[in-house]
């Protein structure tokens, strides 16, 4: 029963924090360039547990996050995380299964959660293993609106500025730079401790 809770209560809190509603739908033509990588190698992605901190948000609210992936075969991962809510002080850590899909129209990874009737699929929109990976997922939420996840995940607290030029690249690439700007923040050690 409580890590049904958890779960619930992360995901709550992974989707105010990381996704915006906005007008259009997920096929309108300013979204037919988000593209997924072209080769997503999931056992590098994974890095043995090397953690990833979650340093973006699309919301002024901004919380701790470190996720670590473990390959369990070359198209499953399991993921492990710990999120704190730097307004309350809560922490969650929970872990989940990940599938990473090789496809025509989607190269990424389905976040399954136990005992969650609905998996999050984001697309691996730009990676640099080793550093960085972007994930994004697109929903419409009703015939004139979508909901968008921007996620992005770094192998250090922060993205120096040559990350930050080249993530921004990626977004520019996508033709989303304009709706998710990179912020200059970082996850603050002491804080998420």
């Amino acid at each position: 029963m409580f890590k049904h809770f958890s779960a619930i209560v992360f995901l709550a809190l992974f989707s105010f924090a990381y996704s915006q509603v906005s007008p259009g739908q997920c096929n309108d033509k300013d979204r037919k360039n988000v593209k997924a990588v072209k080769s997503f190698q999931a056992k590098k992605f994974a890095d043995n547990g090397a953690p990833y901190y979650a340093i973006m948000a699309n919301s002024p609210i901004f919380d701790c996050r470190v996720e670590r992936y473990f390959a369990t075969s070359s198209k499953n991962l399991l993921t492990v995380y710990e999120h704190k809510n730097l307004t309350t002080g809560v922490k969650v850590r929970g872990q989940g299964v990940v599938k990473v899909s090789h496809g025509s129209q989607l190269q990424g990874i389905e976040l399954d959660y136990p005992k969650e009737p609905k998996r999050s699929v984001f697309k691996v929109i730009g990676v640099k293993y080793g550093e960085f990976a972007i994930l994004y997922q697109c929903s419409n939420i009703d015939k004139a609106h979508r909901r968008e996840f921007l996620y992005v995940l770094s192998r250090e607290n922060y993205l120096s500025s040559k990350l930050v030029l080249e993530a921004s690249d990626i977004l520019d690439a996508n033709g989303i730079d304009k709706d998710f700007p990179l912020p200059g923040i970082q996850q603050d050690l002491q804080a998420c401790a």
